[in-house]
């Protein structure tokens, strides 16, 4: 018999299914697990799966506050991440239960934010633009500050930068490696997934 297993989930509650081909047919089990436990499918086959959560990604953009934008530039990236695996926090689809018409929403999505900035694995930013917009720059900071993975996107040909070295900048790169920064930097959505740079290594587990 072949067996596949799939989760999907949030935080360290996490839903299950586990399916397998025996005798003919697809067998199917579903359930809700605490992250890092083990589930056993049915003895015939014996299927152990250690559960591990998905590494979340905050994606850093500033691609929602126009509908064109948001209904054309934003998904593209959010397939692109998820394709690799990864769970994607997308602050204005996450934000999208706050009511803006109410006093304080302001205040309210800004601490949502960068909580998810706290709780997130890694940033992948959108630093297209010169200068880059501000909100993404001080969510980036924060990423910094707190040692996240920091993987950054620019398909925007304008140099933005304030020395030789880097295209943007020095202070984005802080948290980068100095020799092997480019690595961690994008210039083409296709490259996301080129399983030689760093966000692809990272996300299997080949790179800490």
């Amino acid at each position: 018999a072949q067996a596949y297993g799939g989760l999907r989930g949030e935080r360290d509650i996490l839903s299950y299914e586990v399916w397998w081909v025996h005798g003919g047919k697809i067998v199917r089990k579903f359930g809700c697990v605490k992250a890092g436990a083990l589930c056993c499918a049915h003895s015939r086959p014996r299927v152990v799966y250690y559960l591990a959560m998905k590494k979340k990604i905050y994606l850093a953009s500033p691609y929602g506050f126009s509908a064109q934008w948001k209904s054309q530039l934003l998904p593209p990236f959010v397939t692109a991440l998820e394709g690799l695996g990864a769970e994607v926090w997308e602050p204005f689809t996450r934000n999208n239960q706050v009511d803006f018409s109410e006093a304080g929403w302001a205040y309210k999505v800004g601490q949502a934010d960068l909580r998810d900035v706290v709780e997130a694995d890694a940033i992948f930013a959108i630093v297209n633009g010169t200068p880059p917009d501000e909100g993404v720059m001080v969510e980036l900071g924060a990423a910094i500050a707190l040692g996240k993975k920091i993987f950054l996107f620019r398909d925007d040909f304008r140099r933005c930068t304030d020395s030789e070295d880097y295209p943007l900048n020095l202070m984005l790169f802080t948290g980068l490696p100095e020799d092997s920064w480019q690595d961690y930097y994008y210039t083409a959505l296709d490259e996301i997934a080129a399983p030689d740079k760093a966000l692809a290594r990272w996300l299997q587990g080949t790179l800490h």
